[in-house]
């Protein structure tokens, strides 16, 4: 996949993300408030999806932490591994 081409997906994926927050945000704020009401009050709206877009990124911070700790425990699990195999190699060369 080139730059240009993951751009484009990037690109393609956040409209369709933002277009997904604006009528899911009208939609809760309407049927909370009353019909029409996120049309009648966009900065209202506007403070919703910030706050929803804030969430998204958080959560997915938190999915990527975990699996940078996922990979590094298995790394550690290889590393220890690696260690008791040469060890005990070690330990047949010397006898």
């Amino acid at each position: 996949m080139t730059d240009q081409d993951f751009e484009t997906m990037l690109f393609n994926e956040s409209s369709k993300t933002a277009t997904l927050f604006v009528a899911r945000a009208v939609t809760d704020l309407d049927a909370m408030l009353g019909e029409g009401y996120a049309v009648a009050n966009p900065a209202v709206l506007a403070q919703w999806i910030a706050v929803a877009g804030s969430q998204m990124v958080t959560l997915q911070q938190l999915h990527g932490a975990n699996g940078l700790a996922t990979q590094i425990e298995r790394l550690g699990t290889m590393a220890d591994a690696i260690e008791a195999s040469a060890a005990a190699a070690h330990a047949g060369r010397v006898q």
